[in-house]
């Protein structure tokens, strides 16, 4: 929803809104054919929670270090 809003996220945790959770979907289907050997991912919900769907079950790498930039006040 945030994206949608045009508001910066940063490091704030926020869920992924029904629409992004379709669009991951989607993405899983288009990708379901590509060959990918292994899925990382930041531990803020709305990456790792689209890194699960397109992983369909595999091992997802779950590392503070992907995530987006602080944009401190202007989150």
């Amino acid at each position: 929803q945030w994206n949608r809003d045009g508001r910066l996220q940063g490091h704030l945790d926020v869920d992924l809104s029904r629409r992004g959770l379709e669009q991951a979907h989607l993405l899983a289907a288009a990708l379901r054919t590509e060959r990918i050997d292994a899925f990382y991912t930041s531990d803020l919900k709305r990456a790792y929670l689209t890194a699960e769907i397109l992983a369909a079950g595999r091992e997802v790498s779950i590392d503070a270090r992907f995530r987006e930039a602080n944009m401190g006040l202007f989150q």
